[in-house]
C-alpha cells in the first residue's frame, strides 16, 4: 500500500477508522502523525522497532493529553463505537 499512498494519506486513512482504539491517532495532527510514520518506515531491527514503539506510545500519550487539555474533557472512553452510535440514535429518536 505504501507504493500507492503517501504518508499523509495513510495517516488520514488510519484516522478515519471508527474505533475507540484509534482515538489517540485521531487526536494527532498531520505533522506528528507523518513524523511517526517516517520513523517507523526507517527502522530495520526488532530493537529499533521496540524503541520506536515506546517513543510512539509516549508521543501518542502526549498528543492525547494535549488534546484533552484543549477540549477540557477526556478523549478516551470505555464506550465502543456501536454503543456511542446507539446513544446518539436513541437521543435523536426521542427528540
Amino acid at each position: 500500500m505504501a507504493d500507492v499512498a503517501d504518508t499523509e494519506l495513510l495517516f488520514r486513512l488510519i484516522q478515519s477508522i471508527p474505533s475507540p482504539k484509534s482515538r489517540v491517532v485521531q487526536a494527532m495532527d498531520g505533522a506528528s502523525g507523518k513524523k511517526v510514520f517516517q520513523i517507523i518506515a526507517t527502522t530495520k531491527t526488532m530493537d529499533e522497532h521496540a524503541e520506536v514503539a515506546i517513543k510512539g506510545a509516549i508521543g501518542a500519550r502526549n498528543a492525547r493529553l494535549e488534546k484533552e487539555e484543549v477540549l477540557g474533557e477526556k478523549v478516551v472512553t470505555s464506550l465502543n463505537t456501536r454503543s456511542i452510535q446507539k446513544s446518539i440514535k436513541d437521543k435523536n429518536e426521542s427528540e
